[in-house]
């Protein structure tokens, strides 16, 4: 055994936590644009998922948000799933799934990382909080429209 050695599993959860962080960084900075469509909010978190995983050239994602999916060009279900609820106004109005494509490598039973669970339930109530802001948003400017078609009349 090296020096180094013990550092490595360290090193590597680092790098994960990073990937992680990395992620919802991201997630918040595409939430944050004016204008932009819950449509594409949801598109671009699909695409940032993937990465954030441990093994990202064996993992796809999917949001799916009442009637509509977001998925990754190459999902598919799997056994090898995690999940968790998007909630909007105290409902469930979707999920998040990120799915692994292959069997599990042999020294592991499940291919996923417990902080990845905890991810995606970060990323899930993300969702949820900025799809009531955008709803909300909407319904301001619906309200705002209908005041000003009052005022004119």
């Amino acid at each position: 055994m090296t020096p180094s050695s013990p550092q490595r599993p360290t090193t590597t959860a680092l790098v994960e936590r990073v990937k992680e962080l990395t992620c919802l960084l991201q997630m918040a900075r595409i939430a944050g644009k004016p204008g932009i469509s819950i449509d594409e909010i949801l598109e671009r978190t699909v695409a940032l998922l993937i990465p954030a995983w441990q093994y990202p050239e064996s993992t796809s994602a999917r949001i799916v948000l009442d009637d509509d999916v977001y998925a990754a060009d190459n999902f598919r279900t799997s056994s090898y799933t995690q999940r968790t609820d998007v909630m909007v106004r105290g409902v469930r109005r979707g999920f998040v799934e990120v799915v692994f494509l292959e069997e599990a490598p042999s020294l592991d039973e499940d291919p996923f990382l417990g902080e990845e669970q905890n991810m995606l339930d970060a990323v899930g109530q993300q969702l949820g909080l900025v799809i009531e802001r955008k709803e909300s948003e909407r319904e301001r400017a619906e309200l705002e429209n209908q005041l000003r078609h009052a005022d004119r009349l």
